[in-house]
Parts: C-alpha cells; structure tokens; sequence
C-alpha cells in the first residue's frame, strides 16, 4: 500500500535532496587527504547509511 504524503512532505524531502544530499556528499569526499581517502569516504558513507537505517526503523510513527 502506497502511503500518501502531503504536499509539504514532498516539498521537504526535495529540499533535502537537492541541498543536503549532494552537500554532505562533496564534504565527506574533501575531508580526507589523499592517502586514506578511499577509506575514509568508505567509512563515512557506511556510518551515513547505519544512521539512517537505524533512524529510519527506531523513530515512533504517529
């Protein structure tokens, strides 16, 4: 079943997605130096998704 959501909540959501997203993306790759990068970018991106997931399963739903 398909949820519906209001205009505001896909008004936020492609905010988020046009701003934040592309943002966060760009600073996790610049933060590290050269040598690591790889492994830091790795990293970074996964403790993003664990936070999400675990955000995403644990908020209350009203």
């Amino acid at each position: 079943m398909v949820s519906e959501r209001s205009a505001w909540d896909q008004t936020y959501i492609f905010w988020i997605q046009v701003t934040l997203a592309p943002i966060t993306s760009v600073l996790i790759a610049e933060i590290y130096p050269n040598g690591v990068r790889s492994r830091g970018i790795s990293v970074s991106i996964s403790a993003l998704w664990v936070a999400s997931f675990l955000l995403t399963y644990t908020f209350p739903i009203f």
